[in-house]
Formats: C-alpha cells, sequence, structure tokens
C-alpha cells in the first residue's frame, strides 16, 4: 500500500515544525554592550587630583601626608613652566614670603607641603625654598607619589 508521492509530501510538510532555526543575537549583543561597559568604565572615571597643576615625581620610600589635604595647609606647587600657585592661586614668586607670613598669622600650620612638577627646572624649585626660609618657615615637605 503504497501512498501518491504529493499524499506522501504533505505528511511528511505536516509533521516537520513551522518554525524554523534562528539563532538569536540579541543576548550576544547585550553581552558585548556590558563588556564594553566595563572596559570604558575607568576611563571615564574622573580623578580630583589637588595637585593637578603638576605632576609629582616618584619615589621609592614614601610617607603619607594626611594633613596636606586639609584645607588650612599651606601648600606651595611649581609647574613645569616656573609658574608657582600658593594654595591653587598663581602668583608671583617676590609675593610668596608675604602669602606664607598671612596664612600663618591666620592660624594655619608653620609647615610648607612644597610640590613641583616633575619635568620643572631645579632653579624654580630652589628660588621657591629660598623664598620660603625668607618667610621664616624651616619645615617644608615635598610631596611625591608612590613607585609602588
Amino acid at each position: 500500500m503504497s501512498l501518491p508521492s504529493t499524499v506522501a509530501k504533505e505528511k511528511v510538510a505536516k509533521r516537520r515544525s513551522l518554525t524554523g532555526a534562528a539563532i538569536n543575537m540579541w543576548p550576544f549583543a547585550a553581552i558585548l554592550l556590558v563588556i564594553l561597559f566595563i572596559l570604558m568604565g575607568p576611563s571615564m572615571t574622573v580623578v580630583h587630583r589637588r595637585y593637578a597643576s603638576t605632576d609629582l615625581p616618584i619615589a621609592t620610600s614614601v610617607l603619607a601626608q594626611p594633613k596636606s589635604r586639609r584645607e588650612d595647609a599651606i601648600t606651595v606647587q611649581v609647574s613645569r613652566d616656573g609658574s608657582v600657585f600658593f594654595r591653587n592661586q598663581k602668583i608671583v614668586v617676590q609675593d610668596l614670603p608675604q602669602y606664607i607670613r598671612d596664612a600663618v598669622k591666620e592660624g594655619a600650620e608653620p609647615r610648607i607641603y612644597l610640590s613641583g612638577d616633575a619635568r620643572s627646572r631645579y632653579g624654580d624649585i630652589q628660588v621657591v625654598v629660598t623664598k620660603i626660609r625668607e618667610a621664616g618657615i624651616k619645615d617644608v615637605v615635598i610631596l611625591t607619589e608612590s613607585a609602588r
């Protein structure tokens, strides 16, 4: 008992699934998007450094100076072009002793936190240290970054 070929084809067609084999790409795209955010996340974070104007030199032996982050700390920065900043305000080097004396009179600790750019000239730093000595401050802390 053999069926005609058209009837056999219809039976085979009925047994087949109506849905075809398709690969859903949306989960794959979602995973790629998550990986993209993970890898781009650290590059998009904003780092607020107090000493943004200077790239501090790297040292192997470093001690933490938490008092340098205080509002009333006397910070002096020397940028690579020789500009001098007193508490993040650009000043003339000759006025530095007066700024330091005023800050000490206002109650600041008589200690200077000096940060010089790693590419600044030695002569620029030396002039600033001389002006700090003129103000009567002998305690100067030179800020660096850890090599680790």
